[in-house]
């Protein structure tokens, strides 16, 4: 079971590595990424660009899954709407904020290489 974990491990983190080895030379414009970030499935192109890509999936789907408890707990009923759209929200700046630190890291990169 352990071995089984290592190997799909090792394969997140060599796809990474692809992923950020074919993204690093070309710098990405801020307004573009924010663009194709608030169209639903071009989003994760904003996160392929930048050699995020793997980060990106995961944080969306941490920050998804959220708001499972609001759907398991009726007794949450009365503050359903409110607690989703708050975390909806937080959930969105959060992603937000790190598609833009994780796109200025890569334009930097992106510079020091072209200096290089």
């Amino acid at each position: 079971e352990c071995h089984r974990f290592l190997n799909v491990t090792h394969l997140i983190f060599f796809l990474n590595r692809i992923n950020q080895t074919r993204t690093t030379m070309k710098p990405v414009n801020l307004s573009t990424q924010f663009l194709l970030f608030f169209i639903p499935v071009a989003g994760y192109y904003a996160w392929y660009r930048i050699g995020k890509l793997w980060s990106g999936f995961f944080l969306n789907l941490a920050l998804g899954l959220t708001v499972v408890p609001l759907f398991v707990f009726p007794n949450m009923l009365l503050y359903q709407n409110f607690m989703f759209l708050s975390i909806s929200i937080v959930g969105f700046a959060i992603k937000i904020y790190f598609l833009v630190k994780w796109s200025k890291q890569h334009n930097e990169r992106c510079e020091n290489d072209k200096k290089n």
